[in-house]
Parts: structure tokens; C-alpha cells; sequence
């Protein structure tokens, strides 16, 4: 559920009393630090996200991030036109100094109001008193000598030692962020960590359109492959694409939980194994077969199994697939996964699949005679076997082609 519903309301009506005074009237009970917390991370849904930096963000080079530095939260008790002014007013100063600007994100939404009975839009700073800036925490210190009432945000988990660690996001996180929130044109959709259920969404990362380069959990349809993605911003807040085509998602890994990723591999083995045998047959395999394992290749091309069996299945139907396209070199890499693989696959059916995939797509005699053998000791399979008939069969069908 987008924003904090139960709080919009109260925030906007209540915002010129200060924020904290109104979380804690709805939220009596929370400690000073979840407060803090609750703040950034109840985005306001009204209007659209900019962001404000020292070079207004055109023209970045992500590649040439100097580690040593981070994006770090802080707050500053001013309006928006002043946190604009002062921010200038430091980086005119250091600009004649020689000195790097300081490279500041300000997040603001623009909201309708009513003045002299007309409706106008304004802006509004979106995460109130918060702000992020990249810099090393020396220089953030230096920084807050000059600015009054810029503070760090402390990390409300823990401490090191006699030092208290501050609330940060990574630069590949805020970079991401950045992409997202250039796309909009209109609201951007935020939602608190806990209004979202990630524990089963596969992680994904985009390939091409406008949001290239963005990692997150897809969020789609029952039934459908594209969809959402969902970035976490330095566990403060959830972000979300607009619905993003097939072609553009690349699975990374599958979410716990579920067995949708079995579901998928066993629906594409029936058409990997049609589009190899009319490829052996001479003849061109069906123009549907061929954009389904093309489509296959892509989509998991760099997924990272959580378990062997699934590795298995994984590197199988890539090597039949790449074999069914014709593509040598695509096919001998993962012919070499399939062979590192196979000591590792010791439950007996998943080996029998996995020798029978690596027999398809090559056809190796060594590979049939541990099939044959695997397959007598299970003799006689009876018909609820789905698993032992297909491996069976998949044999018989590509043995014809020797």
C-alpha cells in the first residue's frame, strides 16, 4: 500500500505544527529513535520526485565515484528555498576556493494548495527535515561548521564502540534511486519497508529501456513476466518502476518460498526438446520454439541458483537451448557447467535429467551408457513417474539421431 495512509491526512493538515509532534500524537508509544525512523520512511505520495545537486544532476559519471565516500542522511530544520540558498552559498565559497562542490540529493514533491481562492502548485520538501549528502564523514563534519543545524542521522541499530555509525546509502543504491526518479514525470510510487512482503519476489536486474542498470525484486502478475521493480533505498524506503516489458528483466536470483522457478524450467524443457530434435532432424525448428528459447537464454542468462538441483536444471536448459539456436560457443560454455556440475547432482532423478540434457544437446555415447544404466535400475517405472518417463524418453528420442 502506497505512503502511510493512516497518517496523510494528520501530516498534511498538521505539517506547520511539526512533524514530530504529529507522529507522536498518532504514535504515542514510539522511542525518540523509531520516530526518526518512521519519518523517512512515510514518503509523501503527492507529487513529483526531483532531485537538487551541486551540478542539478546532468551529465553524471557514476563510474568515477570516489569510494572513500558515501551518500549520508541528515537533517536540516530549514525551508526548502533556505536549504537551496545555503547549499549555494557553500559551494559559491568553495567554488572560488578551487575547492569540490558539495554534491547534495533533495528529494521535493509538488502539492496543490489554495491562495486567495486560486489552486496553485508548490513545491515541498518530500522527506521534511532529511536530506542526503555524498561526502566522507570528515567532511561532513566540516560541513556542519558551516551550516548551523545540519545534523548526521544515527544509525538506530547499533554502535562501534564509544563512535555511533550514521544511517548511509550505498552509491550504487542513491544512483539507482536517481534513474528511477528521472523517469517520472508524475508521483513517484514510494512505500515503507514494512507495507511490502520481498521474502518471495526473485531479484532482478534490467537490461536496456529507461531504467537499465536497476537491481531490485520484481513485483508482477500472477501468470506474467514483466512488471514491477522494487528498489530498497538504504533500507529507509521501497521505490517502484513502471511496469517494465519481459525482454528488459533479467532473473538474478529466485525468491524463497515459492516453486515457481521448477514450474517455469519444466514448461520450457518440452519445447527445448521439440526445437533440438527438428535442429538434428535438418529440418528449422518452429519459429515459436526458437523466440521461446531465445527469450529463455536472456531472461536467465545471469541467474544465480540457490541450490544444486536447481543449478542443474538451470545449466541443462541453457545448454539446449543455445544448442537448438545453433550457438557453438554459448553451447560449449555451458556444456563445461553442465560437466562441473555433475559430481555435485547426486539425487538420482536429477542426475538422470541432468545426463539426459547433456545428451541432447551433445549426443556423447559416455553420457547415454550412465542414462541406460540409471534407467534400468528403475525399471519398471510406473505411469505417475512424470519424472523417470520424460528422462526415458528423451533418451529414446535423441538416441534415433546417433
Amino acid at each position: 500500500m502506497p505512503f502511510c495512509h493512516c497518517m496523510a491526512e494528520s501530516l498534511q493538515q498538521k505539517r506547520e505544527s511539526g512533524i514530530h509532534r504529529v507522529i507522536e500524537e498518532v504514535f504515542p508509544t514510539l522511542h525518540e529513535t523509531d520516530i526518526n525512523i518512521l519519518i523517512i520512511r512515510c514518503v509523501n505520495m503527492l507529487g513529483q520526485l526531483k532531485v537538487y545537486s551541486a551540478d542539478n544532476n546532468h551529465g553524471r559519471n557514476d563510474s568515477h565515484i570516489d569510494d572513500s565516500k558515501a551518500w549520508y542522511v541528515l537533517t536540516l530544520a530549514e525551508s526548502l528555498q533556505a536549504v537551496r540558498r545555503v547549499f549555494r552559498s557553500v559551494n559559491d565559497i568553495r567554488t572560488q576556493r578551487g575547492e569540490p562542490l558539495v554534491e547534495y540529493f533533495l528529494p521535493v514533491c509538488q502539492m496543490k494548495t489554495v491562495r486567495s481562492g486560486r489552486q496553485i502548485v508548490v513545491e515541498q520538501k518530500m522527506l521534511f527535515t532529511y536530506l542526503f549528502v555524498r561526502d566522507t564523514l570528515a567532511g561532513i563534519r566540516q560541513l556542519r561548521e558551516h551550516i548551523p543545524g545540519l545534523r548526521l542521522l544515527r544509525h538506530p541499530d547499533d554502535r562501534s564502540g564509544d563512535n555511533w555509525r550514521y544511517m548511509t546509502v550505498t552509491n550504487r543504491e542513491m544512483a539507482m534511486f536517481r534513474t528511477i526518479a528521472d523517469a517520472f514525470a508524475g508521483n513517484l510510487p514510494c512505500y515503507r519497508i514494512d507495507d511490502v512482503n520481498l521474502e518471495d519476489g526473485d531479484r532482478v536486474q534490467v537490461v536496456g529501456g529507461q531504467f537499465d542498470g536497476v537491481e531490485g525484486i520484481l513485483r508482477c502478475a500472477p501468470g506474467r513476466a514483466g512488471g514491477q521493480v522494487l528498489l530498497i533505498v538504504g533500507n529507509l524506503l521501497i521505490v517502484s518502476t513502471g511496469n517494465i516489458a519481459p525482454q528488459y528483466i533479467r532473473i538474478l536470483e529466485f525468491g524463497s518460498g515459492n516453486r515457481h522457478p521448477y514450474r517455469q524450467f519444466e514448461t520450457h524443457l518440452p519445447r527445448a526438446v521439440r526445437a533440438l530434435c527438428r535442429r538434428l532432424a535438418g529440418e528449422a525448428p518452429d519459429e515459436a520454439d526458437l523466440a521461446a528459447m531465445q527469450v529463455f537464454t536472456a531472461r536467465f542468462a545471469l541467474l544465480r541458483p540457490a541450490t544444486v538441483n536447481l543449478a542443474s536444471s538451470h545449466a541443462g536448459l541453457m545448454l539446449m537451448s543455445y544448442a537448438a539456436l545453433d550457438n557453438r560457443p554459448r553451447r560449449d560454455r555451458w556444456l563445461a557447467e553442465c560437466e562441473a556440475l555433475l559430481p555435485q547432482v547426486t539425487a538420482d532423478q536429477q542426475r538422470g535429467l541432468h545426463l539426459a540434457m547433456m545428451h541432447a544437446a551433445t549426443r556423447r555415447h559416455d553420457l547415454a551408457t550412465q542414462l541406460h544404466r540409471l534407467i534400468d535400475a528403475w525399471q519398471p517405472i510406473a505411469p505417475n513417474q512424470q519424472k523417470k518417463l520424460t528422462i526415458a524418453r528423451m533418451l529414446t528420442q535423441f538416441e534415433a539421431f546417433d
